[in-house]
């Protein structure tokens, strides 16, 4: 039988492509092979969905974080436990000679925001975990609501579970109330009711209005706005009303409404947050609420109020009449700066 040299020269040409194939194949293989490995040399693996399983080593360094953080908080409880159980010993001591001032230097907690109100306090540490302390007969502090009968003279903290694992980047004390902006952005708030915190979904009309919040509460509002992709960036506690600053330069307000001091145009209250129409959108870069009046200034240095008309900062060009609108201050005009309070 004679071969056809055609067919020998397609067979060893196959043969001569199958093996750069191959050739090709081992060298990408040996490419490829290195990123299949993590940086301590162990492999890489995956679940039946593709996704990269950590490694032993990754889930021991993340068990020992978890455990280290638990440890650390325990060990603050622990220490604060013991001051306060040192402050009420010296508290009752100055008690008796007709003083109520008692103060004990706290080194424990490292703060990264911090507020005082009315007569309570709190702090964010630099975890973003909240501490309070003070007054607490209408739930200000936060700590539940079998905590309401008594006063903290040293800081405790509020627990992760209280605020769905949240941690939080601000925190402010208001006179009866206080609120706090966690890391998504979202507004929580607590403490004294009556429409001044911002919950409309569990106002009570029948009741003479909303119930006291023990326990840090989501203001549902804030939620909706997150889904828009909309942040909440400041927030203010004044006498009885609330204003809030988002993250695209507009301001809401809420609370009681006399005076004008919620900018909507008249003395209404507002249980819910509600847009100030009369600022300009978009332009406001810090909001301050006071007893009976709000104010705000712009990215160009304007300090802008509304509410009562003592607090307008009119002086003599204004009408003295309270402010259901904001306006401008004038003497501001021209003046550098951003910030308001």
């Amino acid at each position: 039988h004679h071969t056809d040299p055609t067919e020998e020269v397609g067979r060893a040409r196959e043969g001569q492509g199958a093996a750069e194939r191959l050739s090709q194949s081992a060298t990408m293989a040996m490419r490829v092979r290195p990123r299949q490995r993590r940086d301590d040399g162990s492999a890489v693996k995956k679940d039946h969905h593709g996704n990269v399983l950590k490694s032993n080593v990754e889930l021991h360094l993340e068990t020992a974080a978890k455990n280290a953080h638990a440890e650390r908080i325990m060990a603050m409880e622990e220490e604060m436990a013991e001051l306060e159980s040192r402050a009420e010993s010296l508290q009752g001591d100055y008690n008796k000679r007709g003083g109520v001032v008692m103060a004990a230097r706290v080194d424990t907690v490292a703060s990264r925001f911090v507020s005082a109100g009315g007569f309570h306090s709190a702090v964010v540490d630099d975890e973003g975990i909240l501490w309070v302390w003070g007054r607490n007969e209408e739930g200000q502090l936060g700590l539940g609501e079998g905590t309401t009968t008594r006063d903290f003279n040293l800081p405790k903290l509020i627990s992760l579970d209280s605020v769905n694992g949240k941690t939080m980047t601000q925190v402010v004390c208001g006179i009866r109330t206080s609120a706090a902006i966690d890391t998504d952005g979202a507004l929580w708030t607590w403490g004294h009711g009556k429409g001044y915190l911002g919950h409309d979904d569990i106002h009570r009309p029948d009741l003479g209005g909303s119930p006291n919040v023990t326990c840090p509460r989501l203001v549902k509002w804030s939620v909706t706005a997150l889904e828009l992709g909309v942040k909440i960036a400041t927030v203010s506690l004044g006498w009885s009303h609330s204003v809030c600053l988002d993250s695209t330069g507009n301001v809401y307000t809420w609370g009681y409404g006399g005076n004008g001091r919620l900018g909507h145009g008249d003395e209404k209250s507002c249980i819910g947050p509600r847009r100030v129409k009369g600022v300009p959108p978009h332009e406001i870069a810090s909001v301050a609420a006071g007893g009976a009046f709000t104010v705000a200034r712009s990215k160009s240095g304007l300090a802008i109020a509304w509410g009562a008309s003592h607090c307008s900062g009119q002086g003599d060009q204004g009408t003295m009449e309270d402010l259901l609108e904001p306006e401008v201050i004038p003497a501001t005009k021209g003046m550098d700066g951003t910030a308001v309070a």
